[in-house]
């Protein structure tokens, strides 16, 4: 289930801004009629599409951090040898054990 909804997140978000941009314009639409029911669609509007944009950056991050770890590994086969471990000096033995 968890692996489906990774998957998913990219449909998600887009859905989520897709409606936001919607109930946006039904807020404009609104405004001048019935203001509660239009602040209640700017509400909802504001939530979805921080909620999609906070998705979208969230695979954005991944992704960086998926093309690092990449090329990481791809510069230890390349050379074992040459290959440093940056080092923290604050770190004891007893850390790795």
């Amino acid at each position: 289930m968890y692996r489906l909804l990774k998957k998913s997140r990219l449909v998600v978000a887009v859905v989520l801004l897709c409606q936001a941009v919607t109930l946006f314009f039904l807020f404009l639409l609104q405004i001048a009629k019935r203001k509660s029911l239009a602040m209640a669609f700017l509400a909802v509007s504001a939530f979805e599409g921080t909620t999609g944009g906070w998705l979208i950056w969230q695979l954005i991050e991944e992704d960086k951090e998926k093309k690092v770890t990449e090329r990481q590994k791809r510069e230890m086969e390349e050379n074992p040898e040459g290959f440093t471990i940056p080092l923290d000096e604050k770190a004891s033995e007893k850390e790795f054990q």
